[in-house]
Formats: C-alpha cells, structure tokens, sequence
C-alpha cells in the first residue's frame, strides 16, 4: 500500500509538471510568421532595376526587382514609408491602384516616393531609356506694326508616352533650362508672361516673328538670359522608337493688334477662347517643327473698326515652334 502511494504521487508530480509546461508553450516557428528582419527579400544584379528601401531617404533594408513585376506585392509593411531607386539609364512604369489604374513613369531617386504617391503599386515595368530635347523656338503669326508683337499668357509643353491601352503617360524632366530636375516633373512652362506690357519671365527676347503670317519652320530657338529655353526628358528607347512619344503643346495666350501704326482698331485682348492643345508626334518630327495653328479672337478696345454682324473682327492664327 505505501508503494503504491508513492506511485500515485509521481504521477501526480509529473502531470503538474507538464501541466506547467503547457502553460508556456512555444508554438513551433511553422505555424507563425516569421519576425520581418527575418524575411528574405528579393534581390537582382540585372542593370534594369527598382530598388525599394524600407524607410525614407534609402534607410533600412532594400528590396530589387528586375524587368517586369506583375503582380508587386510589397516587401515591407509600412507601405508609405518606403522609398524607391531607378537604375540610372531607365525608367519605370509603375502601375497604381487608382481609379484608373493610372501608370507613372519615374527615373532617378524619389526618397519620399511612398508618401508623395499614396496609392497603391500593382505592377512594375523597368525599361531602357536616353534622354531627348524640347526647345523653344518661338511664335509666328501675323504682324502689322509693333503692337502686334505683344503676348501674354502662358506656353506648357510635356512629352508622352501613348501606352498599349491607348492611355497616355507623361515622361519625366531630368534638365530645365540647363538646371538638374531632382523631385519628379513632367510639365515644363516654356513662356510665362503675366500681362502684354509685362517681362516674360524666363527672360527671352525676339520670341515673335515678324513674318506677316504663321510660318511651317523657324530654323532657330528663342534667345533668352538662361542657358537655352529647353527641356530634357528621359524617355523609352523602345517606345520612341516605335512612334509612341508625343510633344504635348497646351497654350493660353494673348495678342494685341493694331492694323497700322494710325490706325484706331487697338485691341489689347485678341486671346484664344477655348482651352485647346496639340499632339505632335516627336520620331516624325523634324529638328525643327511647329505645331498646329491656334486661333485667337476679339474687337478693338474702342470698338472702332468692328465688323458688322460678326461676333469677331479680329481673328489671327498663332503657330508655335520647336526644336529638338
């Protein structure tokens, strides 16, 4: 009997033990995810690169993608707090999850990429790319006296890419009037003149010719107190190449008129009535190109010399011109 008492309490020692146990049980590292520092990122030595930091301004541990990604899946948890690289001599077509699903076109180093753009990545496309020129050569159109050569407003120009869905996408300016672009843009303002007796603002002289109408070619750019008025851009060697870049011209001017110098049919608000731009293809064109005619309207300041049962007197084609 005192044997199996001493059995009996064994036993009950060793359950209590392992009851113990039990209650501080580790689950096996199988069945939980692994600690994030642990995770094994992806990585490439290919030249056609993304590389994706943890943190802003290119801190903590990096993740790199080569050539096509599709679908992206993020390597890191704070999706806004990552930064991102492209390798230098491509671009990246990042494809977001936007109403749209709109796609970016990036180069170079974005330190605050995840914050600036806050939707998410779906897909990622790294390709080859050069840089091309856009320079402005001036405006043409039909001149009376001096008055005519006054203009006002503002000239924005871009280059785009025509994507596969028929879309199309803006390629970044890496070089603007011969200063480096470091934060991403895509727009540039060739002219910017806030009123007709105003100073245009980059500086330029002799911006209009006086050719007494819109002339195909001005073989020439503008002259100015920078070092050009002109825009660098780094864009697809592929898709120049098979006609898919695009010079995009979104003026808003004015002009004022005078038909001679005694004349009274001043108008000081000859101006384009509509929004309206132009798409000129960049492979197509030549070294220097112009865009389509823009037409202004408007009626002498004094009323004097209004035509009779028309809405406008004064109708003038404005061509603008490039080179590259």
């Amino acid at each position: 009997m005192k044997k199996l008492t001493i059995i009996v309490c064994l036993i009950l020692i060793a359950l209590g033990a392992n009851a113990q146990i039990d209650r501080n049980v580790i689950t096996p590292i199988g069945n939980r995810p692994l600690p994030s520092a642990l995770i094994q990122l992806p990585t490439t030595t290919h030249i056609d690169r993304v590389e994706i930091y943890e943190q802003p301004n290119f801190a903590g541990r990096v993740a790199k993608y080569a050539n096509v990604v599709n679908p992206f899946s993020y390597p890191f948890t704070n999706k806004r707090n990552i930064s991102l690289k492209v390798a230098p001599g491509h671009v990246a077509y990042i494809k977001f999850d936007d109403e749209f699903q709109s796609t970016l076109i990036c180069t170079g180093d974005y330190p605050t990429f995840g914050s600036v753009f806050t939707n998410n990545i779906l897909a990622i496309t790294i390709k080859k790319a050069n840089t091309q020129d856009l320079s402005f050569s001036g405006f043409s159109l039909p001149i009376h006296n001096n008055d005519c050569k006054k203009i006002a407003g503002t000239l924005k120009v871009r280059l785009v890419e025509k994507l596969a869905d028929g879309s199309y996408a803006a390629c970044p300016i890496v070089n603007e009037n011969g200063t480096a672009v470091n934060n991403y843009k895509t727009q540039a303002t060739m002219f910017s003149k806030i009123g007709l007796e105003r100073a245009e603002a980059n500086g330029m002289r002799d911006y209009v010719f006086n050719s007494g109408a819109t002339v195909p070619v001005i073989s020439s750019t503008v002259a100015s107190n920078k070092p050009a008025i002109k825009d660098i851009f780094m864009v697809s060697e592929y898709a120049l190449e098979n006609g898919n870049i695009f010079v995009e011209v979104i003026p808003s001017i004015k002009v004022a008129h005078k038909t001679s110098d005694l004349a009274t049919d001043y108008s000081s608000n000859v101006k384009m009535l509509a929004i309206d731009a132009d798409l000129i293809n960049y492979k197509n064109a030549g070294t220097y190109f112009s865009s389509k005619p823009f037409t202004v309207k408007g009626n002498p300041d004094n009323n004097y010399g209004t035509a009779t049962g028309v809405a406008y007197s004064i109708i003038k084609d404005i061509r603008i011109h490039f080179s590259k």
